[in-house]
């Protein structure tokens, strides 16, 4: 499961997996709306649908990239 947070300026998706009870999050952003479209994008189904390997480590998007 996917949830969306504003936190310090930041947007952050954080991603709840139910299967080992691990709350992270998965990536952070400076722009809202980038981080509203990659949000609903991994709500909708892209991604690994809630279970990210561990070995991922958080994304960071800015608008400079």
């Amino acid at each position: 499961m996917y949830t969306f947070l504003e936190e310090d300026g930041m947007y952050k998706i954080r991603e709840f997996d139910g299967i080992d009870g691990i709350d992270h999050v998965i990536a952070t952003f400076d722009d809202e709306g980038k981080a509203k479209e990659v949000f609903h994008n991994l709500k909708r189904g892209s991604g690994f649908a809630g279970a990210t390997p561990k070995y991922f480590g958080t994304v960071h998007f800015s608008v400079d990239n």
